[in-house]
């Protein structure tokens, strides 16, 4: 198994989250039309816009709030995490699907604030 790392600090915040919202198309490009994988799209989705309306100043998140979606959305980014879809297609998604529940269930409460700024 490989593992990069991925520092999370103030000073390198943009081009980290530049890498993080590629994640939307990496997830997307993979899980295809899979019905099965619905949700882990619209998680990852919600995520980028998240981080994007964040960068944009129309949403607050504490740092650790950051840090969870940034981190979530670069594990799924990258192309050399724990089970490669290159290899595997949409079954090497369960990898990325479990890091972004776990993100998912930690950032609950800042996804409810969000969504409802949105409505």
């Amino acid at each position: 198994m490989s593992v990069v790392a991925f520092p999370i600090d103030p000073s390198n915040f943009e081009p980290q989250a530049d890498r993080a919202e590629g994640a939307e198309r990496h997830a997307r490009k993979h899980a295809g039309n899979d019905g099965r994988f619905a949700e882990f799209v619209d998680a990852v989705r919600t995520m980028v816009a998240m981080l994007r309306d964040y960068r944009a100043g129309k949403f607050t998140m504490s740092w650790t709030e950051v840090v969870i979606v940034i981190g979530a959305l670069a594990y799924v980014a990258n192309p050399f995490d724990a089970v490669p879809e290159a290899l595997l297609g949409p079954a090497g998604l369960g990898d990325d699907v479990a890091a972004v529940l776990a993100a998912v269930g930690a950032l609950g409460a800042a996804i409810q604030r969000y969504m409802t700024s949105k409505r």
